[in-house]
């Protein structure tokens, strides 16, 4: 729950990898933040969102370095640079980092900068605590070592959405159990059955040919978005 901010406006810092994922999975969020009392600031990539999240009312600041899937250390050291100058220049009083790299990264920044609360957002690990052989339990224990570092500051709260992934980080020491959440995921939007209907089967090579029109039908396809 939020809580209305005092005689100043406080500042919260969305960062994220993709304007796309805080838009799709965040912007609730800021929107109520907002309504709070906050100054709202995201900082990400910004690709075809920004427009929308600056009409919010929202801070927008664009990252240049920052990239999801880089795994070159020059860019990931300008990227790092990049995050602290941020910090530094907004002065936030609450940080909200989403998925890995933006938790390790805004971790690390934060801790630069002196921003007295970070909330950690692992929607998963991913691939870093899925590989096999030598290498992956290399990458696994680097990935490990890093959580530690930066998620075991006094201020930071860290929120799960898949509770495997929140013991299996107590469990290897790389998080405390107090500073853990289980974020429950908001409520899905079910497919209206009635919209959404199967194809005729396609007939087996010999048994017959499938005409297009025989595959026609006059409901959506079951990928229609609505």
């Amino acid at each position: 729950m939020l809580v209305t901010p005092p005689d100043r406006l406080r500042t919260l810092l969305f960062l994220v990898t993709e304007d796309w994922c805080f838009w799709s999975h965040r912007v609730a969020l800021a929107r109520r933040a907002r309504a709070a009392g906050y100054r709202v600031v995201i900082a990400t990539c910004v690709d075809e969102h920004g427009d929308r999240i600056r009409n919010e009312g929202l801070e927008l600041v664009p990252l240049k370095a920052f990239s999801r899937g880089s795994t070159d250390p020059r860019l990931e050291a300008r990227s790092l640079r990049e995050i602290v100058r941020v910090y530094r220049r907004i002065k936030p009083d609450i940080t909200h980092h989403v998925a890995i790299k933006p938790v390790l990264y805004g971790s690390i920044a934060a801790r630069l900068a002196g921003v007295p609360v970070c909330v950690n957002a692992l929607t998963g690990l991913g691939w870093a605590f899925t590989q096999q052989g030598a290498r992956g339990s290399l990458i696994e224990a680097m990935f490990t070592i890093a959580f530690r570092a930066t998620l075991s500051r006094s201020g930071s709260a860290v929120l799960f959405q898949n509770p495997d992934d929140r013991d299996q980080l107590i469990s290897r020491h790389a998080v405390t159990k107090e500073s853990c959440t289980h974020a429950r995921p908001a409520r899905p939007r079910h497919a209206r059955c009635s919209r959404f209907v199967p194809f005729p089967p396609i007939p087996e090579a010999g048994t017959g040919t499938a005409s297009p029109s025989s595959m026609r039908t006059t409901r959506p396809a079951l990928t229609s978005r609505s």
